[in-house]
């Protein structure tokens, strides 16, 4: 689940540097806080698993 999680942060990031390249800056701005918050996410699946170890 932490790698799905992290592929779509990634696939997020792609969509920014795309919106970026084009000059559009508020979609970019808004993959940007996507691909951030699913990179958190991401990160504390992991510690939830870790602790439940």
């Amino acid at each position: 689940m932490h790698r799905k999680i992290q592929r779509l942060a990634d696939e997020e990031i792609s969509k920014m540097r795309e919106a970026d390249n084009k000059g559009d800056y508020e979609k970019a701005e808004v993959h940007d806080f996507n691909s951030r918050a699913l990179s958190r996410m991401a990160d504390m699946y992991y510690e939830i698993i870790k602790r439940e170890d």
